[in-house]
């Protein structure tokens, strides 16, 4: 029995963009519908702009690099149909993203190589 608990918690307890993780509750990238539930220190609610819907909403901090993103974020420098530098939650696939989201490349700063969660045709096409 202690094996199977320690073997679930190695394969159940996975976060972040390396595993099927996705944002918890309150953090970014997870769905809101009001400032108040983005829990995380400067972070508001995004659930529409002119250009896009945000599926259920989306935590998220703007402001960067100015303002710190959270653990398991990135800044977004700008290029975005917020027209913002914005916290985004950082994935590996697809999987690590919420429905309605996709797993895209940052395109500010450019070629770093890391993927964040975001609404299609903010970054995702």
């Amino acid at each position: 029995m202690r094996l199977f608990f320690v073997l679930c918690i190695a394969a159940c307890g996975s976060s972040g963009p390396s595993g099927p993780a996705m944002a918890g509750a309150g953090q970014v990238g997870a769905p809101c519908a009001a400032d108040g539930d983005c829990k995380q220190s400067g972070a508001s609610c995004i659930t529409e702009n002119t250009n896009n819907t945000w599926p259920g909403g989306y935590c998220t901090v703007k402001g960067c690099p100015q303002v710190a993103c959270p653990d398991g974020s990135y800044c977004q420098e700008g290029h975005t149909a917020l027209a913002n530098t914005t916290c985004f939650y950082k994935c590996a696939t697809d999987a690590n993203c919420r429905a309605g989201y996709k797993c895209c490349e940052v395109t500010m700063p450019a070629g770093t190589g890391v993927k964040v969660c975001a609404a299609t045709g903010v970054l995702c096409q």
